[in-house]
């Protein structure tokens, strides 16, 4: 195993925004927008939900739940345009049922 450090100084990491040029309420507007009518809850947690700096946010993370007949591994493709609104986003999406 291969370990590369930096005396003196920690990591370099490099971190895009988690949203697209937009704040934590206008992302929140536009997601209820594209959501409309498409499902019963959606549920925001992570390091979004547990914070107001989109700075400290890693990614978005999303509970959606709808009426669906796909392969759970295969919902999440039928919100592709609300990943689209993100640089990182985990979306998991339910039946009422599951």
């Amino acid at each position: 195993m291969t370990t590369i450090s930096w005396p003196d100084e920690g990591p370099i990491v490099w971190r895009k925004p988690v949203l697209k040029g937009v704040d934590r309420e206008t992302y929140l507007k536009q997601l209820r927008e594209k959501l409309f009518g498409r499902v019963a809850e959606a549920w925001l947690f992570g390091s979004l939900a547990q914070t107001s700096s989109v700075e400290a946010a890693n990614d978005v993370d999303l509970i959606l739940v709808t009426e669906s007949t796909e392969e759970f591994h295969r919902r999440a493709l039928q919100f592709a345009d609300i990943a689209d609104l993100t640089t990182s986003a985990d979306i998991l999406v339910y039946t009422p049922e599951e």
